[in-house]
């Protein structure tokens, strides 16, 4: 199960519980505070706002940015995992964690996980600028 799931399982749980009649009610105030403060913490690896067309929808360009895992697959695939921030409405990934890669030689290949799947992410033309791609399935630039 993944994180989104586990977050929304115990959400209807808790909601339940909540709801039970005078004595049978199991849930408290507090248990549904806490509920809400693990899905403010969780809230970027869990939602992402979209429109029924399924495109992002972002008030800001401030407001697109979400920390998200970065990976590198180094040699013989060797993962490494860092943060970043993406853009989810025009793909840009900025602001790469750096992380310690003493004895590895060569880069194969980066990715960000959205939404527990992998998005591959590539540098522009001029070797400074990273973008996920996230055309087809996030609505992305």
């Amino acid at each position: 199960m993944n994180e989104k799931q586990a977050i929304y399982d115990e959400l209807c749980r808790v909601l339940t519980d909540y709801e039970g009649n005078g004595s049978h009610q199991k849930a408290t105030a507090d248990d549904l505070y806490a509920m809400l403060v693990k899905i403010q913490n969780n809230w970027e690896s869990v939602i992402t706002a979209s429109n029924s067309d399924n495109n992002s929808v972002c008030v800001t360009s401030e407001s697109c940015k979400i920390h998200i895992p970065y990976v590198s697959i180094w040699d013989d695939g060797i993962e490494v995992e860092t943060n970043a921030v993406v853009n989810i409405k025009t793909g840009e990934v900025t602001d790469i964690s750096p992380v310690n890669v003493i004895g590895l030689d060569s880069c194969g290949g980066e990715y960000i996980i959205m939404n527990d799947k992998p998005v591959n992410v590539y540098q522009d033309e001029h070797g400074f600028d990273y973008w996920a791609d996230i055309n087809n399935e996030y609505g992305g630039r």
